[in-house]
């Protein structure tokens, strides 16, 4: 995979792309620093507790709040930023579906609906009502 160019696998490895104020290259400093650097040219300063971009002032507080206001609208589409290779992405897909009543039909097939060994009290009753005198 690192034999191909950048541009044919869609992504940097940690070396292959040099960050001004990070060491390793990924999307997310990437675009983060690119934003910085936008945003320090248009604003005339970096806020003191962001990495700071040389050649620009720390921001008074005011300039500072603007600063992070404007973060969230700047494109970075025009940085160079490739995923980066070594990422794992993970979706996760949540259901439920609502338990059904114990009844004739389903009595004896789940722990959750048998008569055979009731547990009484039930676990949680005891710090439940420890909990909520």
């Amino acid at each position: 995979l690192k034999s191909l160019r950048p541009s044919d696998r869609n992504c940097y490895f940690p070396d292959e792309f040099d960050l001004e104020l990070y060491k390793d290259y990924t999307f997310t400093n990437c675009r983060f620093e690119c934003i910085l650097k936008k945003l320090a040219k248009s604003e005339s300063c970096v806020p003191w507790f962001m990495p700071q971009v040389p050649g620009y002032p720390p921001c008074v507080p005011w300039a500072a709040r603007r600063f992070q206001t404007l973060m969230t609208g700047v494109d970075t589409t025009d940085c160079g930023c490739l995923p980066d290779c070594r990422r794992t992405v993970f979706s996760v897909n949540k259901n439920s579906a609502p338990l059904r009543r114990c009844d004739s039909y389903n009595l004896n097939l789940s722990p959750l609906c048998s008569l055979s060994d009731p547990i009484d009290p039930p676990l949680w009753a005891y710090p439940a009502k420890s909990t909520f005198k």
